[in-house]
């Protein structure tokens, strides 16, 4: 009974901690945040991130597709749902680059970048360093 009662903690904790974590390891839903300070929102970055999710899109990479215009100044919140985890990646390392030199131009970040399981649920996403995807 001990160990029928283990394997169900540990088989929960590793459910839930997979969820909290926004699925970092096999999540698919890359979340781009796009915010504004009084200088609109960063228009580089938005433009690729729109560009890689048509060539996604193109290539049947693309499951699940979410907009939220969220202010007046551009801010919106968009999220892409891809086929795999290894997709993800790859769209955020696109990204980081642009995101990093926005940041470095103006002082504090215009754009965040999330990554969870599904579209339409942020909040159990988990916000991406971004200086992590600008490693070799």
């Amino acid at each position: 009974m001990k160990t029928v009662f283990l394997m169900v903690m540990i088989v929960s904790s590793i459910s839930f901690a997979n969820r909290e974590s926004g699925g970092r390891g096999r999540g698919t839903a890359v979340y781009v945040d796009f915010r504004s300070f009084g200088t609109g929102i960063d228009g580089v970055t938005a433009k690729r991130t729109q560009q890689l999710i048509n060539e996604a899109k193109m290539n049947g990479q693309v499951i699940d597709q979410t907009f939220e215009q969220k202010g007046r100044e551009g801010e919106t919140l968009i999220c892409v749902e891809l086929t795999d985890a290894f997709l993800r990646y790859h769209l955020v390392k696109a990204l980081a680059p642009l995101i990093s030199a926005d940041k470095k131009r103006l002082g504090r970040e215009r754009t965040v970048v999330y990554v969870g399981n599904v579209c339409g649920d942020v909040s159990h996403a988990t916000e991406q360093n971004i200086e992590a995807y600008l490693k070799p």
